[in-house]
């Protein structure tokens, strides 16, 4: 833009500069031309100081008050800011006055200083006449001069400061075409007169009389020539005072061709373009109203806000009442919302996007997506004029809560599944990492909670969950998270463990609110307990899935250790867990492999020395031929459900060796066999 202010500038002052030099040039060989001063009188005026000195200070003058005139503009073009916009188009449309002004008070004074020095340095006596007859030519041949000059100023005004809007026009064609077309002629005709007159002393009557005439013609041609211009100009007058209404969504506006020249055939066009404007808005709106959109817009720099008739009935507002763009935003949006916004603004996104939640007049707030774009800027890049649309999306977001709920809520607690649970301690694990912090992973099962749905049924175990489900949260941080696994398992995540005994004092209130008695209906007052495994990132373990492991182990202790009570993982119950891991898996071959053998204990009468009876007792002698006691590995056959197996193999091979024995040594003998409570559910 400097390079731009510059050349304006040296293309202003050196058309000033041409106003205040070609007059004296012309106008002084017309004095000479026409004999009003001889040639010698001439030199002898411009070399003595008192002409000279007139026009070098009426140049200096204009010069320097030009300069100035002209520092706003030069300003401007420097740093194109809006707000000297005003101070711009206030200096255009005050031009002509200065520049007329000044031009005329030199012509006025040029003239005298030119007699007064004929005067006092030559011979040359003036008589009132030739006071007339000097300022007559002085001001004829500077107003020719000056003319174009004038009309270049301002195509150069028109040029440089294209950018800037004019609401009515400052140097209409109008006034052109009379400068060019009427004024010219008239003063040169004047000029033919006065040289007529100069050459041969005589103007009469007769010569006044044809001068007149030929001056009304010129002047009645000149006006003809301009009504039937303005006839052609009516549609260009039309479109520049027609009203610009923002709150008209389509625009109605009608040119109406009234010549069949150039103008005529432009405003034909133009007219087909306003309606062809007209269907496209037409289309426009039918696709936003069949697709339920609103239309906004927002002009930056006036604060003026626009609504489409779809927009206001999406909210429920009439016009008048219809809220700024940023009041309605649910003040939970608005921060979020008004960032993604300010980054568009400030071009750090392409486009401002954002879902949001906005009052409706009637329903209350209801979630909107709303997009929009910059659509113009001025030459520093601020933004000036923000067009967007809008469209509720209030159902989608209800299916995709719903989804959401189904995919990582419980159905039956509404607190997180398995799947939320994972993503949650996944997510606390890599913040804890990064922060270096600490957190811990809290595995809960409640005590002989299959006896309440054996007695009292499944909808009454569900209560009791539900109620237990909402006690456990009320025993939390709101960083925390509570989640339920499934049956009667739950697990709780606890971060940001800055205090030592946090843990201790959440588990407390826990075993603490589940101790007092459930009273779900008028018959049942339920007492339960629960035994709770405590693990800890990143002393027990580093990630997710080890984590859950130990915290399973932990609470299993406590459960051996009497229930309703909670236990913090060792290193020891991953050894014994491992342990059992490998018995249970042995144990599961050992029938398969025939690894189980009965042992008889022989019961003895002591008077005759005879063997009556005797109790089988079974024995498991695993791949590493270590015998492994009843005591060892029954409990775990009946807590993973091969106590029945085991207990039919023993049955049938007691039987068998009994009958054998039978026959071979006494029909009365008797084997007692060993049976587990299992076995006679």
């Amino acid at each position: 833009m400097n390079t731009n202010a510059k050349h304006f500038q040296k293309t202003f002052m050196g058309y000033i500069i041409l106003t205040w030099m070609l007059p004296p040039l012309i106008g002084l060989s017309t004095l000479i031309f026409i004999d009003a001063f001889t040639l010698p009188q001439m030199v002898t005026v411009l070399t003595k100081p008192l002409k000279p000195l007139f026009l070098v200070f009426a140049f200096g003058v204009s010069f320097w008050y030009f300069y100035r005139y002209s520092r706003v503009w030069v300003s401007y073009l420097e740093a194109p800011h809006k707000s000297l916009q005003p101070q711009v188009i206030n200096r255009i449309r005050r031009f002509s006055m200065h520049y007329w002004g000044m031009f005329l008070s030199f012509l006025l004074l040029a003239p005298a200083a030119m007699i007064i020095a004929a005067e006092r340095y030559t011979d040359y006596i003036a008589e009132p006449i030739d006071w007339v007859q000097v300022h007559l030519v002085a001001l004829i041949i500077s107003i020719i001069v000056g003319i174009p000059i004038f009309i270049k100023i301002f195509d150069l005004l028109g040029k440089t400061f294209s950018d800037i809007t004019f609401k009515r026009p400052v140097f209409t064609i109008k006034t052109r075409i009379f400068l060019i077309g009427a004024l010219m002629p008239l003063l040169i005709d004047s000029m033919l007169v006065q040289y007529y007159w100069t050459k041969t002393g005589y103007f009469g009557v007769d010569t006044f009389v044809i001068w007149l005439l030929l001056e009304l013609l010129a002047i009645a041609g000149a006006l003809l020539f301009v009504k039937s211009l303005q006839q052609s100009l009516n549609p260009l007058n039309a479109l520049i005072n027609a009203p610009l209404d923002l709150t008209n969504e389509i625009s109605e506006l009608t040119v109406t061709p009234a010549s069949t020249d150039e103008l005529g055939v432009f405003a034909h066009k133009l007219n087909n373009l306003l309606h062809e404007q007209h269907l496209q808005n037409e289309r426009l709106s039918l696709a936003l109203k069949s697709t339920k959109t609103g239309l906004w817009e927002w002009n930056i720099e006036t604060g003026v806000y626009y609504y489409s008739d779809t927009y206001i009935e999406l909210l429920g507002y009439s016009p008048l009442k219809t809220p700024k763009y940023r009041n309605g935003i649910h003040p939970d949006d608005f921060k979020k919302a008004d960032a993604k916004l300010r980054r568009h603004l400030e071009q750090e996104s392409p486009a401002y996007n954002s879902e949001l939640r906005k009052k409706t007049a009637q329903r209350g707030y209801e979630w909107f997506y709303e997009s929009g774009q910059v659509i113009e800027r001025d030459a520093l890049g601020k933004p000036l004029r923000l067009i967007g649309t809008l469209r509720n999306i209030s159902r989608r977001k209800k299916s995709e809560a719903l989804i959401l709920s189904q995919t990582y809520r419980d159905d039956l607690t509404q607190l997180p599944n398995r799947k939320m649970f994972n993503d949650r301690l996944e997510q606390g694990i890599l913040d804890a990492k990064h922060h270096g912090g600490a957190l811990a992973v809290v595995f809960i099962d409640l005590d002989n909670f299959k006896d309440v749905n054996d007695t009292l049924g499944h909808s009454m175990g569900d209560a009791l969950l539900i109620e237990t489900a909402k006690r456990i949260s009320r025993c939390v941080r709101d960083t925390d998270t509570v989640a339920r696994l499934g049956g009667d398992e739950f697990t709780l995540l606890l971060p940001d463990l800055d205090e030592a005994n946090i843990i201790n004092r959440i588990l407390y209130d826990i075993l603490c609110t589940l101790r007092e008695p459930f009273i779900l209906d008028a018959d049942n007052k339920l007492f339960i307990s629960a035994s709770m495994g405590v693990t800890l990132y990143p002393d027990d373990a580093n990630n997710a899935e080890s984590l859950l492991k130990n915290a399973d182990q932990a609470m299993y202790a406590a459960k051996n250790l009497g229930r309703n009570q909670y236990h913090y993982y060792t290193e020891s119950m991953s050894q014994k867990a491992q342990e059992r891991m490998d018995l249970t898996k042995n144990l599961r071959l050992a029938l398969q492999h025939n690894q189980f053998e009965l042992y008889y204990q022989p019961i003895i009468n002591l008077n005759t020395g005879q063997i009556i009876k005797a109790e089988a007792l079974i024995r498991w002698t695993d791949n590493n031929n270590q015998l492994i006691l009843p005591s060892q590995f029954i409990p775990l056959a009946e807590e993973i459900g091969l106590i029945t197996e085991i207990g039919e193999w023993v049955f049938q091979t007691a039987v068998q060796q009994l009958k054998q024995w039978r026959a071979t040594y006494d029909p009365q003998l008797k084997i007692s066999i060993n049976k587990s409570p299992n076995q006679f559910s």
